[in-house]
């Protein structure tokens, strides 16, 4: 038990992996080839060259990410023909960031279903009206009746050194000052391109290291154990 006792004691001031936010921004460029969503990720690097499969880290990242602001990574493509809504899906190095800034990779897991209903997604262009195409993961929304937001999540794992650490959600959100979304989708269907800035907002779990599991475990036994010696008594 003292052994015990000192193992706790040693962990409890261990630290949490992976904590705040990252927010990148980029370009995507979303098509529907074959009825069948493709999104095309790139970003803007120096000199101004438009460049495919890219991402860049903001200023307003906190936590776990906060010294790495500025920093240009990789991210995949997303096809939904590949990697299709709600389903749990394996895609490794998602997003990836140019060693040695930074040995964090993001695995992907799973795109989720967009949460609006597809009723208001052919009516006249008004304020107030939301859209999510069947199938797909986009939440469309008109602010007013010339203009519109667009956003769509995905779900997965951070690993650190090829090691899963914690789990995150983020949200990749554009802003058409001038579209309704109607307009947007109907580019998409007769196989246009809608391209465009984007930025997304990752969100980290908060889920302490195995040296905090230990702990808490320890507490357990140390209550298990002064359960039974009172029995016992």
């Amino acid at each position: 038990m003292a052994a015990l006792l000192a193992i706790t004691g040693a962990t409890a001031q261990a630290a949490i992996i992976v904590t705040g936010t990252l927010q990148t921004v980029g370009d995507v460029d979303i098509t529907a080839p074959g009825g069948i969503g493709h999104i095309h990720f790139s970003a803007t690097t120096a000199p101004s060259v438009e460049t495919p499969n890219k991402f860049q880290v903001t200023g307003a990242t906190t936590g776990t990410f906060f010294n790495i602001s500025g920093l240009f990574g990789n991210i995949q493509d997303l096809d939904q023909a590949v990697e299709p809504v709600n389903t749990t899906l394996s895609v490794p190095n998602f997003m990836t960031f140019p060693a040695p800034d930074s040995n964090y990779t993001f695995t992907l897991t799973r795109i989720p279903q967009g949460t609006f209903s597809p009723a208001q997604c052919g009516a006249p262009a008004a304020a107030g009206q939301t859209c999510t195409p069947p199938g797909t993961p986009f939440n469309l929304s008109n602010q007013t009746a010339t203009s519109s937001i667009a956003s769509f999540e995905v779900d997965g794992l951070v690993l650190d050194g090829g090691v899963p650490v914690n789990s995150f959600k983020g949200t990749f959100s554009t802003q058409f000052t001038n579209i309704p979304y109607q307009s947007l989708l109907a580019t998409i269907s007769a196989g246009g391109h809608v391209f465009v800035s984007e930025s997304a907002n990752f969100v980290f779990d908060v889920v302490p290291e195995p040296a905090n599991i230990l702990l808490a475990l320890g507490g357990l036994l140390i209550i298990g154990g002064s359960i039974a010696r009172k029995k016992r008594a």
